[in-house]
């Protein structure tokens, strides 16, 4: 494995390593263009998958050591799905309790940064790459659904999708497609309608997109509105 690209740029694995034995924090556009580098050379670090994941688990999703940006929080992200797209266990770190709270959590916290007053839209992309996190981890390793409802994940579902815009059609179906994984005791459906008023929730989410009037997606979008309703009207048949 090369520890640079071609523009001299070192990536990011490499970094974290050279730093830890040294003195100083990583700067942001050091972060950043490492990441970058892995990015665009991704398959190279396939071969060592779980212990490059373990590290950006560790510095984007539990410490938050390396968030020093949504463009940032965005490339380590996108790595970390393409990572999780090839779990095979159910030990792996990327199904566990602890990666699905902290991804959950990141992604609400990124769902705020995108629609606070300097509304970025890294932060929602970055949203987006978490959530896609879960649902991969979700579809991928079946036993680890029951985590949602330890780690109230069910709740920080709930929140994100509440706080959405119309113009917001890929975050909402990832919540959508989360809740639809997840909702598989009637234990869980109880908790959300109940406890959570979740039917509510979904139904303002339908309303939304379904007046949104739009055929196709928008360009910065991966789904269409109609994709949407039909993914949220599956999550609340989920909770009858």
């Amino acid at each position: 494995m090369t520890n640079s690209n071609s523009s001299g740029v070192m990536d990011y694995f490499v970094l974290v390593g050279n730093r830890s034995t040294t003195a100083g924090k990583l700067q942001p556009s050091e972060i950043e263009d490492s990441l970058s580098a892995v990015a665009n050379s991704l398959p190279q670090y396939l071969g060592e998958r779980t212990r490059h994941a373990a590290v950006i688990l560790q510095r984007f999703v539990y410490a938050g050591t390396d968030r020093c940006s949504a463009k940032a929080c965005f490339l380590a992200l996108s790595i970390l799905k393409a990572f999780g797209r090839l779990v095979d266990h159910s030990n792996d770190e990327l199904v566990g309790k602890k990666a699905i709270h902290g991804l959950l959590q990141l992604a609400l916290s990124l769902t705020k940064e995108a629609h606070g007053a300097a509304g970025q839209s890294d932060a929602l992309n970055a949203c987006n790459e978490a959530l896609t996190c879960v649902a991969n981890a979700l579809l991928l390793q079946p036993t680890s659904r029951e985590y949602i409802g330890k780690c109230q994940g069910f709740e920080t579902l709930a929140e994100i999708l509440g706080s959405l815009k119309d113009t917001d059609a890929t975050t909402a179906f990832l919540c959508g497609r989360c809740l639809l994984l997840s909702l598989v005791s009637e234990d869980a459906a109880a908790h959300c309608v109940n406890g959570l008023g979740l039917q509510s929730v979904i139904a303002r989410g339908v309303s939304m997109f379904l007046n949104h009037g739009r055929d196709s997606a928008a360009p910065s979008e991966r789904f269409t509105p109609q994709q949407v309703v039909a993914e949220l009207f599956k999550a609340a048949m989920s909770l009858c």
